[in-house]
């Protein structure tokens, strides 16, 4: 039987999501949670596409593909196959 292969999970770069926050004010009166994820991202300087979602919409009420345009359809988040 062969060995399972790890699968990576797929990311996004932070710096859009992170420039876009700071220049809205930070994160500060947010849900500890979200501001627990966010700094994880800044920190790291990526997210996964879950966290890319969930953060865009909650901290920027956009959705992700307004922050990440080329990256966001690259996961293959929209691809309908």
């Amino acid at each position: 039987m062969p060995a399972a292969t790890a699968r990576r999970v797929a990311t996004l770069p932070s710096a859009p999501l992170v420039e876009l926050v700071e220049a809205r004010g930070g994160v500060t009166g947010q849900p500890e949670s979200l501001q627990r994820s966010y700094y994880r991202a800044r920190e790291t300087g990526e997210l996964t596409v879950w966290a890319a979602d969930l953060l865009a919409v909650r901290l920027c009420g956009l959705h992700p593909l307004l922050i990440w345009p080329v990256e966001w359809l690259d996961v293959g988040v929209c691809d309908d196959g």
